[in-house]
């Protein structure tokens, strides 16, 4: 069985009966650590998400964003004749890239992004690639009251990108949950 994780980047404040329609549509389910329980989307300007799910405790917070490519967009590239150029919309570094900026802002400190080995996340996740990017003192609209965000994001070629994002408070209180935060949501 192949696993993926994956967040929802289009829809603010929707509704989790929306959320799930997009999950069976993308062939995910989530898998939310214990003690964790739906949480409203926080407005803001920096990366809009479609899920969130927190502790207890609300030191930990776990956002899903998912970017699917559209058709047009897809047959679009394809079509190029040689020399017209246009972005392949499989080439997501740059989305990335400007994920990661947005998170970032207000003098948060930037880290990565480090890429997963290619065999490591087609096994683990079932994406084609994928990579994990980090900001520390997060002091952006996104990060309001968290120190620190442990982002990812995954790709499926031909089909899009889910971001994964764990904001928390305390860094041993993240290590000891980690392993369980970083498999929230497979692709099946």
């Amino acid at each position: 069985m192949k696993h993926l994780v994956f967040f929802l980047l289009f829809a603010t404040n929707q509704a989790l009966g929306d959320f799930n329609s997009e999950l069976r549509e993308w062939g995910l389910k989530l898998k939310i650590p214990n003690g964790f329980e739906t949480t409203k989307i926080v407005e803001n300007e920096d990366m809009e998400y479609g899920h969130a799910v927190t502790n207890s405790a609300k030191s930990i917070e776990i956002r899903f964003a998912l970017r699917r490519m559209s058709k047009s967009e897809l047959d679009r590239f394809q079509n190029n004749k040689p020399g017209e150029g246009g972005l392949d919309p499989n080439d997501y570094a740059a989305m990335v890239a400007a994920v990661h900026l947005n998170i970032g802002l207000g003098g948060g400190q930037l880290k990565g992004p480090s890429y997963f080995p290619e065999d490591a996340v087609k096994r683990e996740f079932g994406a084609d690639s994928g990579m994990s990017f980090f900001v520390e003192n997060a002091n952006s609209e996104f990060g309001k009251g968290f120190k620190n965000i442990m982002a990812f994001a995954l790709h499926r070629k031909n089909l899009g990108q889910v971001y994964v994002f764990i904001l928390y408070k305390d860094k041993k209180e993240y290590d000891k949950l980690s392993k369980q935060l970083f498999y929230s949501i497979k692709l099946e």
